[in-house]
Order: C-alpha cells, then structure tokens, then sequence
C-alpha cells in the first residue's frame, strides 16, 4: 500500500537478491489504498506484458456501507453518508448474485488511465476532467466471505497511514477533514468482505459504487488485495519490506 509499480521494481532490485537485467516492467498497477500482487515481467519475457494484462484476477475486498466518496475508496472526499445501514442476509445474497456478469458502469474519477497523453490523476480537479467514463466491465464470480463493524478511528488511521506513505499531497488534508465531519454523527460502519474474479479491466471500486446503487445506500472501498493474475498467486509472490520493521502482506493477514 501507498507505493507505486516504480517503486515496487526499484525495491523488488535491491531486496531480492537475484541478478536481474535491465529491462524490467511490471504488469499492471494497483490503486494506492490497495495491496497485493504485482507481476514483473523480465528481459526476454517482455513480449509476455500484454497477455499477463489480459488475464482474470482475483480480489479479496472490504466495503464500507454508509458512506460514499469521490474516488469511490477512502482515499477520496465523503459525498453522501447514511447514518442507519442495517444489511439483512437476504439483500447481501441478493446483491451478490446481482453483481456477477457484466455491467456498464462508470469509472472511478480518480485512476491512472490516460487520455490525450494526460492521466486523470494528474487532471483531477481541473476543467479538463470527465465527468464520467462508461466501460463494459465483467465479473465473473462474487463470494460473500463475512462482516464486520469498524470504528471512525479505524477509517481515520488508514488515512494517516496513507499520508505517511503516499507521495504528494493529494488533497489529504480536504479528505481527511470530510472523513472526521462524518465522525462527529456516526461512530461506525457496518464492513462486507467479499471475493471477487473479474476480467481485465474491471474496477473493484466501480462494483463497490454499484452495490451501494443495488442496496441504495452509499458504499465505498475500505481495503483491496489483489490475490491472484491468471495462475499467478500471492502465495508464491515475493513479499516486498516497505520499509524498516514495517509488517508484510502476510504478516497482516
């Protein structure tokens, strides 16, 4: 969490010991609240980087009922919030079964696609920026592993931590001000973890969004691993040290 497919690689070099060649890249990004398996692609295997990008993925995701932001995660500023979500067993098995398959949906506002040479990330907030851009997205199973209550505080941390990781401002100060205003009316949020194998292309934050619309309340992304590409698994992966005695992927699980 919080560093970039650049600094996966250049960590990837000095931590892992192997005699590795020059050309090396990764395939695919993760958002900057998630974390996960990143593929590197080396030397030879190049030609290889479209086909890993096309593989199904798998994604083990939390999602916060009660609250929903501009980015669609937490790393975003709060827009609607709902002060009284209780789920029954029987809209979460709905909204399960209603989120396989394929659905048009819009994508985050904030994410690192480029278009006309300028990424929405870098346009966030400008003139220039779309409102909205629709795209086909597929997924392909959904599984409802359990739920949980979370505090404010807990929200409140991971956005500190965040900070302390993520390089640039990007408006932390505004999200994190709109995070603790919700804290002063709820206390805590209801969490749903599910499973999710989709194709390339499809955006976790845009199914949590679209959950939010199937249950009408608002929904945002609370946390986002990515588990397996293709026949590629985390339990096989390298497990990158962010930094000094920080806790790995696996530690935290």
């Amino acid at each position: 969490m919080g560093i970039t497919p650049l600094q996966a690689l250049l960590l990837f070099r000095k931590q892992s010991g192997f005699i590795l060649p020059e050309s090396l890249c990764y395939a695919g990004r993760l958002d900057p609240l998630a974390e996960g398996l990143l593929p590197i692609v080396e030397g030879k295997n190049l030609k290889l980087k479209d086909s890993i990008l096309a593989l199904p993925k798998l994604y083990r995701a939390e999602i916060l009922i009660g609250a929903s932001t501009d980015s669609g995660d937490l790393l975003g500023e709060v827009i609607a919030q709902d002060e009284s979500v209780s789920l029954s067993a029987n809209s979460i098995k709905l909204i399960v079964e209603n989120l396989k398959g394929e659905h048009e949906l819009a994508m985050p506002r904030y994410n690192s696609i480029s278009i006309s040479r300028n990424s929405i990330i870098a346009l966030a907030g400008s003139e220039l920026l779309p409102e909205k851009i629709v795209r086909m997205m597929n997924c392909l199973d959904v599984v409802f592993i359990g739920q949980k209550r979370i505090l404010i505080s807990e929200v409140l941390n991971k956005l500190l931590l965040a900070k302390e990781r993520l390089d640039g401002n990007f408006r932390h100060e505004t999200i994190q001000k709109s995070w603790e205003a919700v804290g002063k009316t709820k206390r805590d949020f209801e969490v749903l973890e599910l499973e999710f194998l989709v194709t390339s292309g499809t955006y976790i934050r845009s199914l949590a969004e679209y959950m939010g619309k199937l249950l009408s309340v608002p929904t945002c992304l609370f946390s986002l691993v990515r588990e397996r590409v293709g026949s590629f698994q985390i339990e096989d992966a390298f497990v990158l040290a962010l930094d000094e005695g920080s806790q790995t992927i696996k530690d935290r699980k």
